[in-house]
């Protein structure tokens, strides 16, 4: 699994990764999802916290309305644990689709996506969340890019991953910050996400 939770990692900043990752032995080969980092830049970070959702998500929401409430929610251990969960479910299936692929891949892709979005995604990430004063979120909002990122990179090999990471992203995408889960795991995948 990526060490995605480690905050910026000296010795990764210093090495130069490369941006497509092949194992020789079974002709694999994963590189970040441009099409995502398009879609972040184009992102108006958290602009539309507080208010309605104003365009209609495909999914039914819990909404919360004031940053505290937001922050207390991102805090909980039920959202911490809901996004290794799903990042489970995502690993979990694309090791029995091809194990190779996954086994051989996941750690150097994820190191490229967490620098990436540390460099390139994470300094208007982080003043939306100063706008807002939830500035720390940084470093949970930094690893759901990551899962979403990297979602979206087997997702073009991998047609049908799971999808809670495509649904986070586009609550993000509206302006939004998902900040929990209505429900408890032993009910998953009931529930419904938290939204400020």
């Amino acid at each position: 699994m990526a060490r995605f939770g480690s905050g910026a990692n000296a010795a990764l900043n210093r090495r130069k990764v490369p941006e497509t990752f092949s194992a020789p032995q079974y002709g694999n080969s994963m590189e970040p999802d441009p099409v995502i980092f398009e879609k972040f830049r184009a992102v108006a970070w958290f602009s539309r916290c507080g208010n309605e959702l104003s365009n209609a998500l495909p999914f039914a929401v819990s909404r919360v309305f004031c940053a505290k409430a937001a922050i207390a929610s991102a805090r909980s251990q039920l959202w911490m644990d809901v996004g290794t969960h799903t990042q489970g479910d995502l690993t979990e299936y694309l090791a029995k689709t091809d194990y190779d692929v996954y086994g051989t891949t996941w750690n150097s892709l994820g190191d490229v996506i967490e620098k990436r979005i540390q460099n390139d995604v994470m300094p208007q990430v982080n003043d939306g969340l100063r706008r807002i004063t939830a500035d720390t979120l940084s470093k949970r909002v930094q690893l759901d890019l990551s899962r979403i990122a990297l979602q979206s990179a087997y997702a073009k090999r991998f047609r049908r991953v799971p999808d809670f990471f495509q649904q986070l992203f586009a609550i993000f995408e509206r302006g939004h910050l998902p900040c929990g889960w209505s429900d408890n795991l032993q009910a998953w995948p009931e529930g419904q996400f938290i939204v400020y």
